[in-house]
């Protein structure tokens, strides 16, 4: 096992009854405060009620030690390596992992590697806009794992956004491209329409104010123009 992969800092081999039982208790931890007493490439040790935690992160630069940290964790079981716990120091950067390794072919590094070069109001909105161009960006994901993304967990996205998510500036652009979506459709549109009319809105500079109403007003001229050709 690499570093990280055993969730308990220091905890070697033990019974196959042992290793389920810790399984079944560490399904339960929701969010650990402790002491972070080691920083590594890859993971921290947060120390908590007495053990120590190998926690899996995005980002191990937003920890130190001695720093007390509170970690909204996830545990994640694999077959070869057994349980990993992972760890965010936000709850939003934890949901939006959820929703990414949620996606057929895409696992827990992946996952980490999209929070540590987007913030996770970024990601969803990229996945919102359809964004390939963004999701793209992330190392380890090329324009064909960004496509899969987008059609698994788009509506995924929207809902979230829709619940009140917030996904700052990015995700205004976001819920505003897709109610230009929406309308167009509700106008008739064919799908390969709307996709056209709303990379034609992608490829300008994103309003600091996005409305509905000037933005369906391009896509509607734009694709007017295009059924003119």
């Amino acid at each position: 096992m690499g570093p990280g992969s055993s969730t308990l800092a220091g905890f070697k081999g033990g019974t196959l009854f042992v290793t389920l039982f810790l399984y079944g208790m560490l399904q339960m931890i929701d969010r650990l405060e402790g002491v972070v007493c080691h920083v590594d490439e890859q993971y921290v040790v947060v120390q908590a009620g007495g053990i120590g935690f190998s926690v899996l992160v995005p980002d191990v630069s937003r920890f130190s030690v001695g720093q007390t940290a509170l970690v909204h964790a996830y545990l994640h079981w694999n077959q070869e390596q057994g349980p990993s716990l992972f760890g965010f120091l936000d709850g939003r950067d934890r949901t939006v992992f959820l929703l990414i390794i949620s996606c057929p072919g895409v696992g827990p590094k992946l996952g980490l590697a999209a929070l540590k070069q987007l913030s996770a109001g970024a990601f969803v909105a990229a996945i919102v806009a359809g964004d390939i161009k963004m999701l793209s960006s992330v190392s380890g994901i090329g324009a064909r794992k960004a496509e899969n993304i987008i059609v698994h967990l788009k509506n995924k996205a929207a809902d979230l956004v829709g619940s009140g998510f917030e996904v700052g500036a990015q995700g205004a652009w976001a819920r505003t491209l897709t109610e230009v979506s929406g309308a167009l459709e509700g106008l008739g549109y064919q799908p390969y329409e709307v996709s056209s009319a709303l990379n034609f809105l992608k490829e300008r500079e994103a309003p600091t104010d996005p409305s509905v109403a000037p933005l369906l007003k391009q896509a509607l001229s734009f694709l007017s123009r295009q059924r003119s050709v």
